[in-house]
């Protein structure tokens, strides 16, 4: 099996088919070291002949002796346990082969997973670098689309302060058509007044009210005067415009009928003042 840590290969054999084995080779080397079994000597004080029978017929020519039934049994063993042994040792080298190609397989995985990474950065900087670009040219596009539209306005300008010696009502005018001008140039661009004249009803989300001014003219809650325009932008509010208000009369205290209950009914005659939102568009 492959070792984790070296990177090289093992083969781990069965304990007790090695045990076996060698047990077997201890006995096959004890029996031919054993020493063979002296001969009598012949016996000089007995009285007559020995007589000896030898068989001295040769043993038939291309038949080998028999072996003793104990050594066939443990070649048979022996046999046996290296035909076991080559087959773990077969098996071994074919895990071994696999794992290799395992290790390879993941290797080229690897390396194929690392150059899509980095093929994935590398778009991912060109997408930023172009969205940069393109953000860059519609801020500059906008920019002289503004400056575009308002390059009449400063011609016209620059032609009135040339006549400046002119008749101070030719100029008035001559100034109020820039300023006309002006706005419709800001128009284009998606600049727009908030209406906050006189009688609107006050609206939080465009008017920024400054102080509030006891008047009979107008209800309660409604713009009395506009203190500076407010502006949006492409529908977005660019800034609010400042405003006084009209406050709640002051109820007199010796005229109890002149503080109003929440049962009273009040009757307004002409149209209800309601909230203008500018255009979105």
């Amino acid at each position: 099996m492959p070792d984790d840590t070296s990177g090289e290969f093992g083969i781990v054999l069965d304990d007790d088919l090695l045990e076996a084995a060698l047990s077997a080779v201890s006995r096959v080397e004890r029996s031919r070291k054993r020493p063979e079994a002296p001969a009598p000597e012949p016996d000089d004080e007995a009285d007559g002949e020995i007589e000896v029978e030898l068989d001295l017929a040769p043993a038939p020519s291309g038949q080998p002796s028999a072996a003793p039934p104990a050594q066939d049994a443990e070649l048979a063993r022996l046999k046996g346990a290296q035909r076991r042994l080559e087959e773990q040792l077969h098996r071994s080298e074919v895990a071994a082969q696999d794992a290799l190609a395992a290790r390879r397989a993941a290797e080229e995985a690897s390396a194929a997973f690392k150059r899509r990474v980095e093929q994935l950065e590398s778009d991912l900087s060109r997408l930023r670098e172009r969205r940069a670009r393109d953000v860059e040219e519609q801020r500059l596009h906008g920019h002289a689309r503004t400056v575009e539209a308002l390059l009449p306005v400063l011609d016209n300008l620059e032609l009135a302060l040339d006549h400046r010696q002119a008749d101070p009502a030719v100029l008035l005018k001559g100034v109020q058509i820039i300023l006309e001008q002006l706005h419709q140039a800001l128009n284009q661009v998606g600049l727009k007044r908030v209406v906050a004249h006189s009688g609107v009803l006050f609206d939080p989300a465009i008017h920024e009210a400054v102080s509030e001014e006891q008047t009979e003219e107008l209800l309660p809650g409604t713009v009395v005067h506009e203190l500076r325009p407010g502006y949006t932008l492409s529908g977005r509010m660019l800034r609010a415009a400042r405003v006084t208000v009209a406050a709640q009369p002051t109820p007199r205290a010796n005229d109890p009928e002149a503080i109003p209950s929440l049962s009273d009914e009040f009757e307004i005659s002409g149209p209800v003042p309601v909230p203008i939102v500018p255009d979105e568009t």
